[in-house]
């Protein structure tokens, strides 16, 4: 059906834009009409398969248009799917189209900057695209009532800034590629993990084992990013004489979004596979110490959710977390909503009448959490913020997809996927209760840190963890709130942030070996 639906529309736009159709009698008038937005690709790109993606905006840009974060009313975005259009293709954006934040059919009259790209692999929601994917460049078009736009693709996307600016390798770092035999299993194909492994100062001149860091980092991580990471936090480093601790920047990239490395029925069992196989094999070939007490962990964002939920889960293989802005910890404040005392309630607006708010900006609420999400479901289905959640905590669906955790266009919750949610993956909760069982493991080993402005609310969830340890007994965790930091300087203007984990990190490993 979708190939065949496809492949009527290429056909249709490739006969009005040749002038091949003529409107009917009763047609109604051009002036009624909404302008069409065709977009032809040249031939050498082949057969098309992806998302096709059209933004505009009334502003002239200079660099290349993407959707506004800040003020996501700026740019309108179009999406639609294509799947087997012929090479040569001209295809005209359906007046259904997903869109954000103006239905096709809305987008008022005039001259506006336009990009269309075909995000191949999916990785728009995820990543911003990737280099090589058909790309018309910015482009100055009208719109008018039943007028046809054509936007011409025959350039690609090249290499950015999203994946780093280009930075030195440090020295002996390499990206590490396992083939992992449980994930392979659960898909029936090899499924490859990577990480990228940066050894410390003096690793080559030296025959002595090292103590571990694993790095997570937050959504939109992936392999392609993760060298200019590593670059960035080996300078900081290295002009604080360097570290004499490996740094393993792990893959958590996966089709769905963000794995978190949280065994899940629709990712797949990333946490077993991270910890009984790809940690030992890592630690075959390189001199690792390998022991419970110098395998430590930190990440941001997603990272911070991830490093969390590792340490609270397997908290006799790691040493420790030192986790930052992670994503919320309580399901009973899931960015606003409540999922375990209200799973019947709605993501976008709060019992009181009032929409949740999602973006802040020095401390002052910008965007509502429904248009995050709906800019999200135009840019693509596959691997979005919200979409990536649905992924690793929810049950699969009757279609084989991820089951929502709500609707898309009214925002209601759906209880049974709620409370799925909170029983397997809501960590204040697990902590409560499997607190006399892994409450001994974890001394010493709990280290949160959020600033009070993040800029997705997230401190309200670390917030919930505070008071939840507070009443736990033996609890020594470290959770710290920075009064005005947000979640993109934390760390501080010169990655003070990282130094202190450094430092505190090889001050454990140097605890851990003195009891061996």
């Amino acid at each position: 059906m979708q190939r065949t639906a496809a492949a009527m529309r290429t056909v249709a736009a490739v006969l009005l834009v040749l002038g091949f159709v003529c409107a009917p009698a009763f047609a109604p008038a051009a002036s009624r009409q909404p302008a069409r937005i065709v977009v032809r690709f040249a031939p050498s790109f082949g057969e098309l398969h992806g998302r096709l993606l059209v933004f505009l905006t009334r502003k002239r840009v200079a660099d290349e248009l993407e959707p506004e974060f800040v003020k996501p009313h700026d740019v309108e975005i179009l999406g639609t799917e294509v799947d087997g259009a012929p090479a040569g293709s001209a295809i005209e954006m359906p007046l259904d189209a997903d869109a954000y934040p103006s239905p096709a059919t809305s987008i008022a009259p005039g001259t506006y900057t336009v990009r269309a790209e075909l995000d191949v692999r999916h990785r728009y929601t995820y990543d911003g695209g990737q280099p090589g994917d058909p790309d018309s460049g910015n482009a100055r078009v009208t719109l008018a009532p039943g007028r046809v736009v054509t936007i011409a693709v025959h350039g690609v996307r090249r290499a950015g800034e999203r994946h780093g600016p280009r930075a030195p390798i440090p020295p002996g770092a390499r990206m590490e590629r396992f083939v992992s035999p449980s994930l392979s299993r659960f898909f029936g194909r090899p499924i490859a993990m990577r990480a990228y492994v940066v050894p410390p100062r003096g690793y080559a001149g030296s025959s002595r084992r090292y103590a571990t860091v694993y790095v997570v980092g937050g959504f939109g991580t992936a392999a392609e990013n993760i060298p200019a990471a590593a670059a960035r936090r080996a300078r900081v480093l290295a002009k604080h004489g360097g570290t004499q601790l490996f740094y393993v920047y792990l893959d958590p990239h996966v089709p769905l979004g963000h794995s978190v490395f949280a065994d899940s029925v629709n990712n797949g069992p990333w946490g077993h596979a991270l910890t009984t196989e790809l940690i030992p094999w890592l630690e075959s070939r390189w001199r690792m110490t390998g022991t419970e007490g110098t395998r430590f962990l930190t990440g941001h964002s997603s990272g911070g959710w991830t490093t969390m939920w590792l340490q609270t889960t397997y908290p006799r293989v790691f040493g420790g977390t030192w986790s930052t802005s992670p994503d919320p910890l309580d399901f009973h404040d899931f960015t606003g909503p409540d999922l375990v005392d209200r799973p019947s309630g709605n993501m976008y607006v709060a019992p009181n009448g009032k929409p949740y708010m999602l973006v802040r900006i020095a401390g002052k609420d910008v965007i509502p959490l429904r248009d995050f999400v709906l800019q999200e479901r135009a840019l693509g289905p596959y691997g979005g913020q919200f979409g990536s959640f649905d992924a690793v905590f929810g049950p699969r669906g009757a279609d084989g997809r991820p089951q929502p955790l709500f609707d898309r266009t009214s925002g209601k919750i759906d209880p049974a996927v709620a409370r799925e949610w909170e029983a397997r993956y809501d960590i204040v909760r697990n902590l409560r209760t499997r607190w006399p069982e892994i409450g001994p493991e974890l001394r010493g080993k709990l280290h949160v840190v959020v600033g009070s402005w993040d800029t997705f609310q997230l401190e309200r969830g670390v917030m919930r963890l505070r008071d939840a340890l507070a009443t736990l007994p033996g609890s020594d965790a470290h959770v710290e709130i920075v009064p005005k930091r947000t979640h993109f300087d934390l760390y501080g203007k010169h990655g003070e942030l990282m130094v202190r984990f450094d430092r505190e990190m090889t001050a454990a490993a140097g605890r851990a070996a003195g009891k061996t």
